[in-house]
């Protein structure tokens, strides 16, 4: 089920987590304690709706990869110098079809950062 789906109580794709089935007549599901803790949904009784709220997860630092080549097919490696350190510090040639943003002379920035950074982005 994805986050932030909705469905009626009818309306069960195969869950994440195990939701045993058994032969129980003409009831459509009858969902145990297990279950409601470990997807933790909205039930709206009035409506027969069963909502799984967006799930979100903060973003970590990884290790960098010791051999970033390995997973790449051969017929990629003679361009994975354009993804490297060093060409990340180099700006591209300028073309005929540069634009130019031209700044307000005197202009004042917003305080504050001008987007998120994680704890790592910021130490460097």
């Amino acid at each position: 089920m994805a986050p932030g789906s909705t469905r009626g109580l009818g309306q069960w794709p195969s869950p994440p987590h195990s939701l045993p089935c058994c032969p129980i007549g003409n009831t459509p599901a009858i969902l145990g304690m297990t279950w409601l803790t470990l997807e933790s949904p909205l039930i709206d009784w009035q409506q027969g709706l069963v909502t799984f709220p967006e799930q979100v997860q903060i973003a970590s630092e990884e290790e960098a990869d010791p051999d970033p080549l390995a997973d790449l097919p051969t017929q990629y490696h003679e361009f994975a110098r354009v993804f490297g350190e060093e060409e990340f510090k180099v700006l591209p040639p300028h073309r005929e079809y540069d634009i130019s943003i031209d700044l307000l002379p005197d202009a004042k920035l917003s305080p504050g950062p001008i987007y998120g950074m994680t704890n790592a982005e910021s130490r460097r």
